[in-house]
């Protein structure tokens, strides 16, 4: 249930702030939603900085457990999402 609500306030406050700073950008709907999706996708920087608070014994390692389960689903959320993306409008990524 922790692992839940962490993934759901971190995955929720960085798409938001993301998406609402990109509301002045001029920028289609759809471009600002894969911005904020593809922002919460943490991968191998999240792990190596989980990786690096745990050696130094500043997070406990149930915390780093989720910390390392936070970013291994983000980042799995956000590529199967750019892919399917891709799949509907293969000319998605082309406002940039």
């Amino acid at each position: 249930m922790r692992f839940v609500l962490f993934f759901a306030i971190a995955f929720g406050l960085e798409f938001i702030g993301t998406w609402v700073l990109l509301l002045f950008s001029g920028l289609k709907m759809s471009t600002r939603m894969n911005f904020a999706i593809t922002m919460n996708a943490r991968g191998g920087p999240g792990i190596v900085l989980a990786t690096v608070a745990y050696s130094y014994e500043i997070i406990s390692l149930e915390f780093f457990t989720v910390l390392i389960l936070t970013t291994m689903l983000s980042s799995m959320i956000a590529g199967y999402y750019l892919r399917l993306q891709q799949k509907r409008d293969p000319k998605v990524f082309d406002e940039l």
